[in-house]
């Protein structure tokens, strides 16, 4: 094995984002989840003192992404939760599991 530096254009690209304080949501309501922290953003992604809830693929480094999302429900015995991703403001999934979307 031998350490070399990395090609051009083979290096990763993400964020990874996080929120300081609990989020209180309604039932029956979609909302936003907005992240005022961040542990990583390699390409300024992410804001987090504008739109706070999205991520922006920069121009020219559009493909594929891999997201993950990690929560926990306060304890209830009614309604439903679920995380529901959108793309330009379009729903892509929920319920049943996220859609493919590029």
């Amino acid at each position: 094995v031998k350490w070399a530096t990395a090609a051009s254009g083979n290096t990763a690209v993400g964020c990874a984002l996080n929120r300081s304080t609990d989020l209180s949501v309604s039932n029956g309501t979609i909302t936003q989840i907005t992240f005022d922290g961040e542990l990583f953003d390699t390409d300024t992604m992410h804001s987090t003192s504008t739109n706070t809830e999205r991520i922006t693929i920069p121009a020219g480094q559009g493909g594929y992404y891999l997201w993950t999302v990690k929560c926990t429900w306060d304890t209830s015995s009614t309604g439903t939760r679920q995380f529901i991703p959108f793309k330009n403001g379009t729903r892509q999934g929920g319920g049943g599991g996220p859609k493919g979307f590029v």
